[in-house]
């Protein structure tokens, strides 16, 4: 409730200079197909922000449900559109509402900061691709390198890039990720989770063990080997009858 006496007090403020009949008979001059339109945009601009919060919490390791995810969404980003300064008023609506649904709020703080970089690494790339195709002239009396905005295109390009390469720089090994995702969906390669719940009975202690192999292709064809080995032969690899038969 807070919040939403918030908004429509910087709604109220904002709209001081009309008149509510006013408004009312613009909007209805409007044809339907026009004003439908803006609505489905508007809808599709918020589930697409909604987005940001999604891959928020797949990047912190956490779930929320759909529903919650999008309900905080919803209101921190119309309330930050409305006062003013989303980054600061989004922030503050993420952090209450996410830390009262459980949510640690070192995560919120990782969400928060994610939602607000992928809302900038969007304008920078909008922007390259505003003003490099269609540059447009800079007035003269600017005094400014360049006559056109390409340049400016360019630069928020760059800028783009330098960070898609830091990230990539900074991901794990692709063994690591094919490593990963077999974990993850574990059911259709083998019960991973499952064995090492068995294992955590007999209170093992756990450490890296590291294969050395020559490079190419040489590490997938040891792997295979050992797979072979541990299943029973490279039939019981891709058959658990045939596994069953060797043991």
């Amino acid at each position: 409730m807070v919040f939403f006496a918030v908004a429509l007090w910087a709604l109220q403020d904002s709209l001081r200079e009309y008149r509510y009949g006013d408004i009312a008979a613009a909007v209805r001059d409007l044809p339907a197909a026009q004003l439908a339109f803006a609505l489905a945009i508007t809808a599709c601009g918020y589930l697409v922000l909604a987005g940001y919060d999604l891959l928020g919490f797949r990047f912190v390791g956490r779930t929320l449900h759909l529903r919650e995810l999008g309900l905080v969404s919803f209101i921190s980003n119309a309330l930050g559109n409305s006062v003013g300064n989303i980054v600061v008023t989004g922030a503050a609506v993420r952090y209450w509402m996410y830390t009262s649904l459980g949510i640690p709020a070192a995560d919120v703080a990782s969400v928060v900061v994610f939602c607000s970089l992928g809302f900038w690494l969007g304008f920078l790339a909008l922007g390259a691709l505003w003003f490099i195709p269609a540059p447009t002239p800079l007035p003269a009396d600017l005094h400014v390198p360049g006559t056109t905005t390409a340049p400016l295109g360019y630069a928020l390009l760059a800028l783009l890039g330098c960070y898609v390469a830091l990230v990539t720089a900074r991901r794990a090994p692709l063994w690591h990720r094919l490593g990963r995702f077999a974990y993850r969906h574990r059911e259709h390669f083998y019960n991973f989770r499952g064995l090492r719940a068995y294992k955590e009975k007999f209170r093992p202690v756990w450490g890296p063990l590291y294969l050395a192999s020559p490079g190419g292709v040489a590490l997938p064809a040891i792997l295979l080997d050992v797979t072979a080995l541990i299943a029973g032969g490279y039939a019981g690899i891709f058959s658990k009858q045939a596994a069953k038969a060797q043991s």
